[in-house]
């Protein structure tokens, strides 16, 4: 039970209870497990990317056919006035494609290349939209007078720039961004260890 004890210059101290101290242990515990997971996985990443790449590829691509799976399901399952052939249609599709690229995946060297290489293309592309979808605001919010728009343009020709680079080269795309998202989880890691570490029970209140 908290209670209060004065000081020397009369002032009131509130000293912490039990359930403060076990909050700051699991907040603790918790904070040091997801450092350690979001470490190990970005060494996974940074030095064994042919594993790592492999396996996002596996789980993407495994998702997408699942995703299909459930796409079919949800419209048998909706009421009949509901139903889009949109949906059906996606779901078919994205079961189809997902399950076709997965299965020649799972064939043989060829297959796993041409996964990624597909993933790769997908994420290019995306890449390349999204940046051009950002330039374009820049230029609207310039037009209003936004003060961060030139960060928003740096952003949209850095996503630019790197849509181009995977594109161009998928392989070297594929495991470039991995080796980058590796070495930020690391640092991310890191720093939410030291930080977690160094919690106090006042950080905790309010």
């Amino acid at each position: 039970m908290s209670y209060y004890n004065g000081n020397y210059n009369g002032e009131m101290m509130v000293m912490t209870d039990d359930s403060e101290k076990e909050l700051l242990k699991t907040v603790r515990k918790g904070g040091t497990i997801a450092s350690i997971l979001m470490a190990v996985i970005g060494a996974l990443a940074v030095f064994a990317p042919t594993f790592t790449g492999l396996t996002v590829a596996y789980l993407i691509t495994g998702g997408f056919a699942i995703y299909g799976v459930f796409k079919i399901a949800a419209y048998f399952g909706t009421p009949k006035f509901l139903r889009s052939g949109f949906m059906l249609a996606d779901g078919i599709l994205s079961a189809f494609l997902g399950g076709l690229i997965l299965i020649d995946a799972i064939a043989g060297p060829e297959g796993r290349a041409s996964m990624i290489a597909t993933l790769a293309f997908a994420a290019g592309f995306m890449a390349l939209f999204n940046g051009i979808t950002q330039t374009a605001d820049y230029f609207e919010l310039r037009k209003e007078g936004f003060s961060g728009a030139g960060f928003i343009l740096f952003g949209g020709i850095l996503r630019i720039v790197m849509g181009m680079l995977i594109i161009a080269d998928p392989f070297f795309g594929w495991f470039s961004l991995q080796l980058g998202l590796g070495t930020l989880l690391m640092i991310s890691a890191i720093a939410l260890f030291i930080e977690t570490r160094s919690l106090k029970i006042g950080d905790l209140e309010g």
